[in-house]
């Protein structure tokens, strides 16, 4: 269909995306290292962090574990080690 974005097109931006957030996360924390008492970066990465989790759990639910630290769920199953890889899909 048109203006549809394929599962490969949809996880590229969603990493993209969790990328971007996590940047700022780092910028975030980095930045409240010197600034420990500012409410509006301590309520920012708080939001940010929220945002990162959703999205990774999104993610994961779609297209499979993201890091050795992940959730394997309920399968029963050492999923990292079944999935196919980014570097596995056909461009």
């Amino acid at each position: 269909m048109i203006g549809m974005m394929s599962d490969l097109e949809s996880r590229e931006a969603m990493m993209r995306k969790l990328q971007e957030i996590g940047l700022t996360l780092t910028d975030l924390s980095l930045y409240l290292d010197t600034h420990v008492n500012d409410s509006f970066a301590l309520e920012r990465r708080s939001a940010m962090l929220e945002e990162y989790t959703q999205l990774l759990q999104r993610l994961e639910q779609l297209f499979g574990p993201l890091s050795l630290n992940s959730q394997n769920g309920d399968t029963g199953q050492w999923l990292w080690a079944i999935q196919n890889f980014p570097w596995d899909e056909e461009a």
